[in-house]
Protein backbone atom coordinates (compact mmCIF):
# COMPACT_ATOMS: atom_id res chain seq x y z
CA UNK A 1 0.00 0.00 0.00
CA UNK A 2 1.39 3.18 -0.99
CA UNK A 3 1.45 6.45 0.72
CA UNK A 4 1.71 9.96 -0.20
CA UNK A 5 5.18 11.67 -0.21
CA UNK A 6 5.30 14.56 1.73
CA UNK A 7 7.60 18.10 1.53
CA UNK A 8 9.02 19.35 5.19
CA UNK A 9 8.67 22.96 3.85
CA UNK A 10 4.63 24.99 3.88
CA UNK A 11 2.72 27.14 5.83
CA UNK A 12 -0.92 27.08 6.63
CA UNK A 13 -3.08 30.01 8.26
CA UNK A 14 -7.13 29.65 9.89
CA UNK A 15 -9.05 32.07 11.72
CA UNK A 16 -12.30 31.69 13.36
CA UNK A 17 -14.25 33.69 15.86
CA UNK A 18 -17.16 33.47 18.70
CA UNK A 19 -18.57 35.38 21.38
CA UNK A 20 -15.27 36.56 23.43
CA UNK A 21 -12.90 37.17 20.45
CA UNK A 22 -10.84 36.07 17.11
CA UNK A 23 -8.41 33.62 17.27
CA UNK A 24 -5.64 32.48 14.15
CA UNK A 25 -3.20 30.06 14.01
CA UNK A 26 -0.53 29.84 11.87
CA UNK A 27 2.38 27.04 11.19
CA UNK A 28 5.42 27.04 9.62
CA UNK A 29 7.44 24.00 8.57
CA UNK A 30 10.17 23.85 7.34
CA UNK A 31 13.06 20.89 6.85
CA UNK A 32 14.51 19.25 10.42
CA UNK A 33 16.36 15.96 10.88
CA UNK A 34 14.03 15.05 13.75
CA UNK A 35 10.22 16.74 14.91
CA UNK A 36 10.72 20.31 16.94
CA UNK A 37 7.64 22.26 17.87
CA UNK A 38 8.03 25.93 18.80
CA UNK A 39 4.75 27.87 20.22
CA UNK A 40 3.86 31.24 20.78
CA UNK A 41 0.99 31.57 22.50
CA UNK A 42 -0.71 34.09 24.48
CA UNK A 43 -0.76 33.97 28.48
CA UNK A 44 -3.93 32.68 28.84
CA UNK A 45 -3.30 29.46 27.26
CA UNK A 46 -0.05 28.58 27.92
CA UNK A 47 -2.35 25.45 29.83
CA UNK A 48 -3.32 24.01 26.16
CA UNK A 49 0.31 22.85 25.12
CA UNK A 50 0.26 19.82 25.91
CA UNK A 51 -3.03 19.15 23.54
CA UNK A 52 -1.08 21.28 21.06
CA UNK A 53 2.08 18.86 21.41
CA UNK A 54 -0.48 16.05 20.75
CA UNK A 55 -2.53 17.27 17.93
CA UNK A 56 0.99 18.12 16.09
CA UNK A 57 2.46 14.55 16.72
CA UNK A 58 -0.52 13.03 15.55
CA UNK A 59 0.16 15.00 12.00
CA UNK A 60 3.50 15.28 11.52
CA UNK A 61 6.40 13.41 11.41
CA UNK A 62 9.77 15.31 10.68
CA UNK A 63 10.27 19.36 10.26
CA UNK A 64 11.06 22.23 12.42
CA UNK A 65 7.43 23.48 13.10
CA UNK A 66 6.96 27.18 14.53
CA UNK A 67 3.31 27.64 15.57
CA UNK A 68 1.78 31.20 16.34
CA UNK A 69 -1.56 31.41 17.97
CA UNK A 70 -3.07 35.18 17.84
CA UNK A 71 -6.40 36.26 20.30
CA UNK A 72 -8.16 39.41 20.15
CA UNK A 73 -10.79 39.53 23.04
CA UNK A 74 -14.15 41.55 21.92
CA UNK A 75 -15.53 44.82 23.12
CA UNK A 76 -17.97 43.40 24.30
CA UNK A 77 -16.49 40.55 26.43
CA UNK A 78 -13.66 43.41 27.51
CA UNK A 79 -16.71 45.17 28.63
CA UNK A 80 -18.72 42.85 30.67
CA UNK A 81 -18.11 43.93 34.58
CA UNK A 82 -19.20 42.01 37.77
CA UNK A 83 -19.92 43.83 41.08
CA UNK A 84 -18.61 42.60 44.10
CA UNK A 85 -21.59 41.47 46.20
CA UNK A 86 -19.37 41.02 49.59
CA UNK A 87 -17.32 43.88 49.52
CA UNK A 88 -20.46 45.81 48.60
CA UNK A 89 -22.42 44.49 51.69
CA UNK A 90 -20.15 45.31 53.75
CA UNK A 91 -19.31 48.46 52.69
CA UNK A 92 -22.86 49.43 52.98
CA UNK A 93 -22.76 48.09 56.91
CA UNK A 94 -19.64 50.22 57.65
CA UNK A 95 -21.86 53.38 56.06
CA UNK A 96 -24.37 52.27 58.28
CA UNK A 97 -22.63 51.99 61.54
CA UNK A 98 -20.92 55.28 61.01
CA UNK A 99 -24.32 57.04 60.04
CA UNK A 100 -25.46 55.70 63.67
CA UNK A 101 -23.03 56.55 65.57
CA UNK A 102 -22.81 60.31 63.68
CA UNK A 103 -27.19 61.18 63.34
CA UNK A 104 -28.63 57.70 63.58
CA UNK A 105 -28.80 57.44 60.00
CA UNK A 106 -27.11 58.29 56.66
CA UNK A 107 -28.15 58.19 52.78
CA UNK A 108 -25.73 55.57 50.97
CA UNK A 109 -24.90 57.12 46.76
CA UNK A 110 -24.68 54.20 44.90
CA UNK A 111 -22.00 55.57 42.77
CA UNK A 112 -19.77 56.28 45.68
CA UNK A 113 -19.81 52.30 46.22
CA UNK A 114 -19.49 51.46 42.50
CA UNK A 115 -16.10 54.03 42.63
CA UNK A 116 -14.83 52.45 45.49
CA UNK A 117 -11.83 50.12 44.44
CA UNK A 118 -12.73 46.66 43.54
CA UNK A 119 -16.14 46.92 43.61
CA UNK A 120 -16.17 46.47 40.13
CA UNK A 121 -14.57 43.82 37.77
CA UNK A 122 -13.44 42.37 34.78
CA UNK A 123 -15.61 39.55 34.14
CA UNK A 124 -13.38 36.48 33.97
CA UNK A 125 -14.16 34.75 30.62
CA UNK A 126 -14.73 30.97 30.54
CA UNK A 127 -11.44 29.78 28.72
CA UNK A 128 -13.04 26.52 28.74
CA UNK A 129 -15.69 26.90 25.74
CA UNK A 130 -12.65 29.19 24.08
CA UNK A 131 -10.06 26.19 24.84
CA UNK A 132 -11.74 23.57 22.95
CA UNK A 133 -12.63 26.26 20.05
CA UNK A 134 -8.67 27.20 19.75
CA UNK A 135 -7.87 23.20 19.72
CA UNK A 136 -10.59 22.40 17.23
CA UNK A 137 -8.96 25.34 14.57
CA UNK A 138 -5.65 23.61 14.99
CA UNK A 139 -6.58 20.36 13.69
CA UNK A 140 -8.22 22.47 11.22
CA UNK A 141 -4.69 24.30 10.67
CA UNK A 142 -2.41 20.96 11.50
CA UNK A 143 -4.70 19.23 8.15
CA UNK A 144 -4.30 22.18 6.03
CA UNK A 145 -0.60 22.03 6.70
CA UNK A 146 -0.42 18.36 5.75
CA UNK A 147 -2.08 19.02 2.47
CA UNK A 148 0.24 21.60 1.59
CA UNK A 149 2.84 19.17 2.62
CA UNK A 150 1.32 16.87 -0.05
CA UNK A 151 1.10 19.40 -2.71
CA UNK A 152 4.79 20.30 -2.55
CA UNK A 153 5.75 16.30 -1.88
CA UNK A 154 4.27 15.67 -5.47
CA UNK A 155 5.89 18.85 -7.29
CA UNK A 156 9.50 17.45 -5.57
CA UNK A 157 8.91 14.09 -6.56
CA UNK A 158 8.47 15.14 -10.60
CA UNK A 159 11.00 16.68 -10.10
CA UNK A 160 13.14 14.06 -8.80
CA UNK A 161 11.86 11.16 -11.47
CA UNK A 162 12.80 13.95 -14.07
CA UNK A 163 16.35 14.26 -12.69
CA UNK A 164 16.49 10.06 -12.34
CA UNK A 165 15.52 9.80 -16.29
CA UNK A 166 18.29 12.41 -16.92
CA UNK A 167 20.68 10.24 -15.12
CA UNK A 168 19.76 6.99 -16.98
CA UNK A 169 20.05 8.63 -20.41
CA UNK A 170 23.98 9.75 -19.03
CA UNK A 171 25.03 6.21 -18.13
CA UNK A 172 23.32 5.03 -21.16
CA UNK A 173 25.72 7.02 -22.86
CA UNK A 174 29.27 6.08 -21.29
CA UNK A 175 28.26 2.26 -21.67
CA UNK A 176 27.88 3.33 -25.40
CA UNK A 177 31.13 5.20 -24.89
CA UNK A 178 33.07 2.08 -23.69
CA UNK A 179 33.94 0.27 -26.56
CA UNK A 180 34.99 3.58 -28.31
CA UNK A 181 37.41 4.20 -25.34
CA UNK A 182 38.60 0.47 -25.97
CA UNK A 183 39.40 1.47 -29.83
CA UNK A 184 40.90 4.52 -28.77
CA UNK A 185 43.40 2.79 -26.25
CA UNK A 186 44.16 0.43 -29.18
CA UNK A 187 44.86 2.86 -31.53
CA UNK A 188 47.20 4.55 -29.25
CA UNK A 189 49.32 1.57 -28.22
CA UNK A 190 49.87 0.87 -31.83
CA UNK A 191 50.70 4.15 -32.43
CA UNK A 192 53.51 4.57 -29.57
CA UNK A 193 54.99 1.22 -31.01
CA UNK A 194 55.05 2.64 -34.41
CA UNK A 195 56.92 6.06 -33.23
CA UNK A 196 59.29 3.44 -31.51
CA UNK A 197 59.63 1.47 -34.77
CA UNK A 198 59.07 -1.57 -32.63
CA UNK A 199 57.43 -4.69 -33.47
CA UNK A 200 54.15 -5.39 -31.74
CA UNK A 201 52.76 -9.61 -31.84
CA UNK A 202 49.16 -10.20 -31.62
CA UNK A 203 49.85 -11.70 -27.82
CA UNK A 204 51.60 -8.23 -26.77
CA UNK A 205 48.73 -6.21 -28.00
CA UNK A 206 46.19 -8.43 -26.55
CA UNK A 207 48.35 -8.47 -22.71
CA UNK A 208 48.10 -4.89 -23.05
CA UNK A 209 44.28 -4.17 -23.51
CA UNK A 210 43.68 -6.65 -21.24
CA UNK A 211 45.51 -4.47 -18.20
CA UNK A 212 44.01 -1.47 -19.72
CA UNK A 213 40.15 -2.77 -19.91
CA UNK A 214 40.90 -3.94 -16.27
CA UNK A 215 42.25 -0.76 -15.18
CA UNK A 216 39.33 1.19 -16.78
CA UNK A 217 36.24 -0.76 -15.96
CA UNK A 218 33.73 0.31 -14.70
CA UNK A 219 31.31 -2.27 -15.46
CA UNK A 220 30.26 -3.16 -11.62
CA UNK A 221 29.66 0.82 -11.30
CA UNK A 222 27.40 1.01 -13.80
CA UNK A 223 25.75 -2.08 -12.63
CA UNK A 224 24.99 -1.10 -9.25
CA UNK A 225 24.07 2.92 -10.59
CA UNK A 226 21.19 1.20 -12.35
CA UNK A 227 20.23 -0.84 -9.41
CA UNK A 228 20.06 2.53 -6.89
CA UNK A 229 18.35 4.48 -9.24
CA UNK A 230 16.01 1.87 -9.65
CA UNK A 231 15.60 1.52 -6.23
CA UNK A 232 14.94 5.70 -6.19
CA UNK A 233 11.98 4.81 -7.75
CA UNK A 234 10.48 2.29 -6.21
CA UNK A 235 10.94 4.14 -2.84
CA UNK A 236 9.07 7.22 -4.36
CA UNK A 237 6.28 5.23 -5.61
CA UNK A 238 5.60 3.21 -2.27
CA UNK A 239 5.84 7.21 -1.11
CA UNK A 240 5.39 7.53 2.77
CA UNK A 241 8.72 9.15 5.01
CA UNK A 242 11.07 8.72 1.69
CA UNK A 243 13.49 11.42 2.57
CA UNK A 244 16.24 9.49 4.61
CA UNK A 245 16.64 6.13 2.35
CA UNK A 246 16.87 8.66 -0.43
CA UNK A 247 19.42 10.32 1.15
CA UNK A 248 21.51 7.12 1.76
CA UNK A 249 21.31 6.38 -1.79
CA UNK A 250 22.26 9.36 -2.97
CA UNK A 251 25.52 8.87 -1.11
CA UNK A 252 25.99 5.70 -2.92
CA UNK A 253 25.31 7.00 -6.13
CA UNK A 254 27.76 10.18 -5.40
CA UNK A 255 30.36 7.39 -4.33
CA UNK A 256 29.87 5.06 -7.49
CA UNK A 257 30.01 8.24 -10.01
CA UNK A 258 32.97 9.12 -8.25
CA UNK A 259 34.85 5.62 -8.59
CA UNK A 260 33.66 6.05 -12.65
CA UNK A 261 35.21 9.39 -13.22
CA UNK A 262 38.61 8.72 -11.16
CA UNK A 263 38.75 5.60 -13.62
CA UNK A 264 37.89 7.16 -16.96
CA UNK A 265 40.84 7.32 -19.89
CA UNK A 266 38.10 9.50 -21.82
CA UNK A 267 36.88 13.06 -22.13
CA UNK A 268 33.12 11.68 -22.87
CA UNK A 269 32.58 9.07 -20.10
CA UNK A 270 34.81 11.65 -17.59
CA UNK A 271 32.19 14.88 -18.76
CA UNK A 272 28.95 12.42 -18.30
CA UNK A 273 29.90 11.34 -14.94
CA UNK A 274 30.92 15.22 -14.10
CA UNK A 275 27.33 15.71 -15.13
CA UNK A 276 25.67 13.12 -13.43
CA UNK A 277 27.32 14.11 -9.87
CA UNK A 278 25.52 17.49 -11.02
CA UNK A 279 22.27 15.77 -10.94
CA UNK A 280 22.91 14.10 -8.12
CA UNK A 281 23.56 17.19 -6.16
CA UNK A 282 20.10 18.85 -7.58
CA UNK A 283 18.37 15.45 -6.41
CA UNK A 284 20.14 15.73 -2.62
CA UNK A 285 18.85 19.77 -2.15
CA UNK A 286 15.12 18.26 -3.08
CA UNK A 287 15.70 15.13 -0.71
CA UNK A 288 16.27 17.33 2.21
CA UNK A 289 12.90 18.88 2.04
CA UNK A 290 11.32 15.37 1.84
CA UNK A 291 9.71 14.06 5.30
Amino acid sequence: MTSTIKSMTAFARCSDHNEWGAFTWEIRAVNHRYLDLNFRLPEIFSALEMGIREILRGHLERGRIDCYLRYQITHVANRQLQIDENLVSQLIENANQVGQKLSGSVAIDPMAILAWPDVLQKKEIDVQPVNEAILSLLKKTAQELVTAREREGLALRLVIEKTIQTIVLEAIKIKQRLPVMLDTERRKILTKFAEIKAELDGNRLEQEMVLFAHKVDITEELDRLEIHLQDMRRILANGGGVGKKLDFLVQELNRETNTMASKSADVEITKSAIDIKVFLEQIREQVQNLE
